[in-house]
């Protein structure tokens, strides 16, 4: 949702130029576009963008980090997304059929030698079923694997209606409605070969509302439910129907939400323990922060728990003892405690990390007309060990206002590499600096480095940072007056 705010990216190859600044680089690339539809990282040294120029007109761009415009081509269809998988790059289209309770919807996959750009063929991989329930997508791309989850919405199609686009889910959402959950009947898991060949089918029996998933790393599938005001974790393994093991939470939504109507609920598999899962919830009250952080044990089918929270006067005395670690960013400020909700949820190695931060929203008038302006308060990481002992708390100034809120994305604005988590923010004022830049050492817990990044026309999309070896890439995208279409720059910064 987020990314259709953004508007827009990329690429005319023809027009890219080079402006060295240290080890800065701006790419300007001159092209008219109306979105960028997404960005991925191929591999060590090659990122990729899919852009949309002008209704079922779209780009496949490929960047190096010299930098240069490796490999460029064009498509037309009904372009969904795209993502990476064993050196190829699939673009998804869909199609729609008409039946009697409603529409369905078919995938295909072009696909693309991600070194080269070369197509090397098209198929169609996924036919929805005719029955009478409305159905969601969700794609899952990782470097050796490639994913279609499929949920039953549970209600029924809606014969008549104006959209033809498929209704998707997201893997973890941090937005959540109690209230609105609907009851999840089934789950289906579609693992497909570099040819887009069914390889294996997942037909999961689940029954609640579906808060996320995800995969260990022996690839089965673990489900987040909302059942009875507690979360219950389920686990299966292709091949079987009904979770081989089923673990609940053990808590009381609705009493410790309180009045809350859209607390952020988040689960995450960890990346090295196939048989544990991580979730957080927040439970804020008028004068505090509070984030519970709890983990499921398969092994031995146990639930713990830890909660984190942070005061009014807490937060204040924390913004007076701040030591700055830049002389240029001395100031902190984390709003209200009642206004902190948690950012994400990062599981790596053996850490856990809670990021928490405030989002608020402030009126002033001009001339008797009333202005809105949202903001963040700066961030603070809770890192836990994987036993959710906590370890310490790591203070991030953000310095942003409006949409330019530091993305909480590990895919993205977060880079990980060992010990060390690479973070991006934006700023409060994008011409007078681009955005923040800061080295976090996971073992030590202190900043190796925070700084400003230098001047930029528009407010930097984190969400579509990609990080390569040495350099990551941040678009930033600017709309001449009274246009819906706009430039994209590239800045490309070594680490």
């Amino acid at each position: 949702m987020k990314k259709l705010l953004i508007i827009a990216m990329l690429l005319q190859y023809p027009y890219l130029l080079f402006a060295q600044k240290k080890d800065t680089v701006l790419n300007i690339l001159n092209a008219r576009i109306n979105q960028l539809v997404t960005s991925m990282r191929v591999n060590n040294h090659l990122s990729a963008y899919l852009t949309n120029i002008h209704h079922n007109n779209f780009e496949l761009t490929a960047v190096n980090d010299s930098p240069a415009v490796a490999w460029h081509t064009q498509l037309k269809g009904s372009v969904l997304t795209a993502g990476v998988f064993k050196n190829r790059i699939i673009v998804i289209t869909y199609t729609v059929r008409h039946l009697k309770y409603g529409k369905a919807h078919d995938f295909s996959g072009l696909i693309f030698d991600a070194a080269t750009g070369r197509q090397l063929g098209e198929k169609l991989f996924y036919q929805s079923d005719t029955g009478k329930y409305e159905r969601a997508f969700s794609f899952d791309f990782t470097e050796n694997s490639f994913r279609l989850v499929v949920k039953d919405e549970g209600t029924e199609r809606r014969k008549y209606h104006n959209f033809d686009k498929p209704t998707f889910f997201s893997k973890v959402s941090p937005f959540y409605s109690l209230p609105i959950f609907g009851i999840t009947h089934q789950v289906q898991v579609f693992n497909y070969n570099q040819q887009l060949e069914t390889t294996s089918v997942g037909d999961f029996a689940v029954k609640g509302g579906l808060i996320g998933y995800d995969f260990d790393k022996k690839g089965d599938l673990m489900v987040a439910l909302l059942n009875d005001n507690d979360i219950e974790i389920d686990k299966f393994i292709t091949g079987n129907g009904a979770p081989i093991s089923s673990i609940k939470a053990g808590l009381n939504l609705k009493s410790e939400l309180g009045r809350r109507k859209m607390p952020s609920i988040i689960v995450k598999a960890s990346a090295d323990n196939p048989d544990e899962f991580f979730y957080a919830i927040e439970g804020n009250t008028s004068h505090s922060a509070e984030a519970r952080l709890g983990k499921v044990n398969f092994a031995d089918n146990t639930s713990t728990s830890v909660i984190t929270t942070f005061t009014d006067d807490e937060l204040k005395a924390m913004e007076k003892n701040y030591t700055p670690v830049n002389k240029d960013i001395t100031k902190i400020d984390f709003r209200n405690a009642k206004d902190m909700d948690i950012a994400d949820l990062l599981v790596t190695g053996d850490k856990v990390i809670l990021p928490m931060q405030a989002s608020t929203v402030s009126s002033y008038t001009i001339d008797d007309s009333q202005y809105y302006t949202s903001g963040v308060g700066a961030a603070i990481y809770n890192v836990f060990s994987t036993d959710l002992k906590p370890l310490y708390k790591a203070i991030l100034p953000t310095r942003a206002t409006a949409d330019a809120n530091v993305s909480f994305n590990e895919n993205n604005h977060i880079g990980m590499n060992g010990n060390k988590l690479y973070i991006l923010g934006n700023a409060d004022d994008p011409k007078r600096n681009g955005g923040l830049y800061a080295v976090l050492d996971l073992k030590s817990g202190r900043w190796d480095k925070m700084e400003l990044i230098g001047k930029m026309e528009e407010q930097v999309s984190l969400f579509d940072a990609i990080w390569l070896k040495n350099v990551f890439f941040m678009p930033n995208f600017s709309t001449p007056p009274r246009l819906s279409t706009g430039q994209l720059n590239l800045r490309m910064k070594r680490y």
